[in-house]
Order: C-alpha cells, then structure tokens, then sequence
C-alpha cells in the first residue's frame, strides 16, 4: 500500500509475478479489502518494498538514492 488517504481511498501497487511490473491502483478501502481477499494477495514486507523503491529511484535517476 503506498498511501491511505484521508478521502477513504487506498493508493497501492499492484503486480501478478515480478513486483517491478507493477500497476498503480485507487480504490475505496473497502474496495480494496476485497480485492486482496479475491486474488489471495500477498503483501510485501517493508524491507522487499523498500529494495524496489530504491531500485526504481536507482532506474529512474541512474543513482540508486537520488531523488532529484
């Protein structure tokens, strides 16, 4: 999950198999609750999430830790 906003919808990603192709989806929580329910998700653990944002920054900005 990447944000749960205050409007009550879930932004998160989504991926069948590799987690660096991923999409990005909006829905109510609810919503989302039973979508993860319905394909039996698995979530990653924080420290595997973290390794994928560092390798995005890492494809994205050709530094793995640059942000700008």
């Amino acid at each position: 999950m990447r944000e749960h906003r205050a409007d009550g919808f879930v932004e998160f990603d989504f991926s069948i198999g590799d987690p660096r192709i991923c999409v990005e989806l909006v829905m109510r929580e609810a919503d989302y609750r039973a979508f993860c329910r319905t394909h039996e998700v698995e979530h990653l653990r924080g420290e595997d999430g973290a390794a994928l944002d560092a390798e995005e920054l890492k494809w994205r900005y050709g530094l793995p830790g640059i942000a700008q």
